[in-house]
């Protein structure tokens, strides 16, 4: 920023300290190339919101780009906390979800020894209860009638839609991530590899050969008795 530029010209800088815009961007930039690896995207994507968050809450309250980690106190928080609800009109939960991102970068920093103090020391983090209100049965129609000429706003009323009519979870309507894909292949794999093994686990069927015995004829005691007659005759 410009006020870094003029420390530097007037030999103010310090070569031990960092900026929080420095900190935040190089978090950022890991969490890129760690997208679909152990981040989901979408987490990715929180995380780059907070930093465009933070940059307008320094140009809007403080009138600067960036500034030192060794200048953010709890009063930093209270103002950052303020901006959120009235500037950015955001809710409660919302806010604080915003202000779990920033903290992280703060305890990156403390862990690095790059800050002394820890401006979140004395705030709680608590979120309240959401109940979420069904749409009645005239209002889901309404929606289903409206006619929508942006494609992706009528994909997005499509899927909720759907939700809606089958009980179906909106998280489970997403395209899988690449991690997810790569889980689902080696499931398939693993599985195929356990029924082959049950298979070859399995007794074969055992046929057992048992010759069948000739019939026996059996003979009338009339047939029996001539051949005894004939040999007491000779």
């Amino acid at each position: 920023s410009a006020q870094i530029i003029l420390n530097r010209y007037l030999g103010k800088e310090q070569s031990d300290r960092h900026t929080l815009m420095e900190v935040f961007r190089a978090h950022n930039e890991k969490c890129r190339a760690l997208s679909g690896i152990s981040l989901a995207p979408g987490t990715v994507i929180r995380y780059e919101t907070s930093l465009r968050l933070t940059e307008a809450f320094l140009r809007t309250t403080y009138k600067k780009e960036d500034c030192y980690l060794d200048e953010i106190t709890h009063q930093f928080v209270e103002d950052y906390d303020f901006y959120l609800r009235t500037v950015r009109r955001c809710c409660h939960n919302t806010t604080t979800k915003y202000l779990l991102n920033f903290k992280k970068i703060i305890r990156i920093a403390l862990a690095k020894g790059w800050m002394k103090k820890d401006p979140f020391a004395q705030v709680h983090f608590h979120f309240e209860p959401v109940e979420r209100e069904f749409l009645e049965k005239q209002e889901l129609k309404v929606l289903l009638n409206k006619e929508i000429t942006i494609t992706r706003l009528a994909q997005v009323r499509g899927i909720f839609c759907f939700c809606c009519l089958t009980g179906l979870p909106p998280g489970r309507t997403g395209v899988p991530s690449s991690n997810r894909l790569r889980k689902t292949r080696r499931e398939a794999r693993l599985s195929s590899k356990t029924d082959g093994l049950e298979k070859r686990l399995l007794p074969r069927p055992v046929h057992f050969h048992c010759a069948v015995p000739e019939p026996v004829l059996l003979r009338s005691p009339a047939s029996a008795s001539a051949p005894a007659r004939q040999m007491r005759r000779g």
